[in-house]
């Protein structure tokens, strides 16, 4: 059974590639995001398009991917993570990023990926 909800690489681009915008925002209806939290394979992460005051001097983009850290077998906090690496553009987190030995972009469009949290 499929959990991810992304049918296509596309909408998953759409919907992170150019910042937050509301669906009465957007020409398409469709609202687009800043971050997302989701799972795979027993392991959780986390994208953010972070804004750009928000950007460390030495971070290479404002694309940043961490995986969260389980406490006590609960949902992960964000203050507790593992920094995967900061990225200049999405196109360069689905090309670029490695989680476990997965690409990133097998990773957002496998069908037992399971996401989590939009904001």
């Amino acid at each position: 059974m499929r959990k991810n909800e992304y049918k296509s690489l596309d909408s998953f681009i759409y919907e992170y590639a150019d910042g937050k915008a509301f669906s009465w925002q957007d020409p398409n209806g469709i609202e687009r995001f800043m971050g997302l939290e989701f799972c795979f394979e027993g392991h959780y992460y986390r994208l953010c398009r972070e804004p750009i005051d928000c950007v460390p001097k030495e971070a290479s983009g404002r694309f940043h991917v961490m995986e969260m850290i389980m406490i006590k077998e609960e949902y992960p906090l964000c203050d507790h993570y593992a920094d995967i690496g900061w990225y200049d553009s999405l196109q360069s987190v689905l090309e670029k990023c490695i989680l476990h030995g997965t690409s990133f972009k097998t990773v957002i469009m496998a069908d037992d990926t399971e996401i989590l949290s939009k904001d």
